[in-house]
């Protein structure tokens, strides 16, 4: 059997652990002044595989640009969804048991992209 995959977190935090403002924007996020990508390239070139929840993907797909992930395989969770849209796959599963799957596919990396919720979730889980 070939090598696990490993589910990385790298989100954009505030010292104190928020992901967003109150009012779920990431103004705070975009206005920060950051040198280079943080390793961001680095990241997308390890990865085949993106997961986030409903309202982490409903942000991205509200800017106004095309879908960044679209080249990957796409999972979000929600209970509200159910099947696939054009870039995604709609989960309601426990998300340790999915990524437990995942992880035994062989494949890239998989990358946990947000929301703080679906993170906190699976760090509590592990």
């Amino acid at each position: 059997m070939g090598k696990q995959r490993n589910v990385i977190l790298y989100i954009g935090t505030s010292i104190d652990g928020y992901i967003a403002n109150e009012d779920g924007t990431l103004e705070w996020l975009e206005s920060t002044e950051v040198k280079g990508d943080s390793g961001y390239n680095s990241l997308l070139e390890r990865i085949d595989t993106v997961l986030m929840g409903k309202g982490t993907y409903d942000v991205i797909r509200g800017f106004d640009m095309d879908y960044p992930y679209g080249e990957y395989k796409n999972y979000v969770f929600t209970k509200s969804i159910s099947g696939s849209d054009e870039y995604a796959s709609f989960i309601d599963e426990e998300i340790k048991t999915f990524i437990n799957k995942l992880k035994q596919d062989s494949g890239k990396d998989i990358w946990l992209i947000g929301g703080g919720k679906l993170a906190h979730d699976f760090l509590k889980k592990i």
